[in-house]
């Protein structure tokens, strides 16, 4: 089973090539996550998951999308080691950054899916998150719902013992 929790130093060139084989960053040494938060997804020292986020982003009005929230919590970057998929490390990572948005007073979750991703795969892993679409449909459109619709769709029901 995974664990979820801030990326530290040591994590640094293994959380650039996850990133770097999904087409979402640069590899090896030349990663950098200053300014931004990461977590990553790990089990016996290795990374599953990675993903790169922000709690006070403004990133509606900065790229001059009028019709976003003001501040809200954004997704910069979300992969998954493809040995991974399908078991719920996906979703465990968004719902992760948004117990962490609602923490610190956030109500809205958003992304824009990157050049480099498989975009018919992630539109799919998105509506499992239950994002959806808040600008019209081009390439690059962002996504995004209220944080409470996030982690009452990812969290898992407890299970009899």
């Amino acid at each position: 089973m995974a664990l979820i929790r801030r990326m530290s130093g040591a994590d640094r060139s293994m959380t650039a090539d996850l990133l770097a084989s999904e087409g979402l960053g640069p590899d090896g040494d030349f990663y950098s996550a200053d300014g931004i938060d990461v977590i990553v997804a790990h089990n016996n020292g290795r990374i599953m998951g990675v993903v790169e986020y922000d709690l006070t982003c403004d990133f509606g009005r900065e790229q001059g999308r009028a019709g976003h929230l003001g501040e809200q919590a954004w997704i910069y970057s979300i992969a998954v080691a493809a040995s991974e998929r399908r078991g719920g490390l996906g979703r465990a990572l968004p719902t992760e950054v948004a117990q962490r948005a609602q923490e610190a007073g956030r109500t809205f979750l958003a992304l824009a899916p990157q050049d480099g991703a498989e975009v018919l795969g992630r539109r799919a892993f998105f509506q499992a998150c239950r994002l959806t679409l808040i600008e019209p449909e081009t390439p690059g459109a962002a996504w995004g719902c209220p944080i409470i619709d996030v982690m009452r769709r990812n969290i898992p029901e407890a299970r009899p013992r």
